[in-house]
């Protein structure tokens, strides 16, 4: 699974959404490997919002809204963050913020 970077292991630092994501994998995936996906939750990239960082962590993964080769490979990612609690059951199966501008 990713490490943490000291930037960013620190409860606080960046966006909300960001750190439950990240709580959320590192307790579910934490006896074997994480997806490859799950990298730009603990890679020393700043966000300014839960908006900036949802559309690009998104994008990662459905690769601005299409499926391509590597798709497939970020699905148990989004199975555990859809089905964990901690995780806002408005961020849960919600499409990413870029593509959908009626959302705060």
């Amino acid at each position: 699974m990713p490490t943490p970077s000291t930037a960013n292991a620190e409860p606080g630092t960046g966006p909300r959404i960001r750190e439950i994501f990240r709580t959320v994998v590192t307790g579910r995936f934490a006896d074997r490997p994480a997806p490859a996906h799950a990298e730009l939750l603990f890679a020393d990239a700043h966000f300014d919002s839960d908006g900036e960082f949802l559309g690009d962590f998104y994008n990662e993964i459905l690769h601005q809204d299409t499926c391509n080769e590597h798709t497939h490979e970020g699905v148990p990612l989004l199975a555990v963050l859809a089905a964990d609690d901690r995780v806002p059951p408005l961020e849960r199966m919600s499409r990413c913020p870029c593509c959908s501008p009626s959302r705060p």
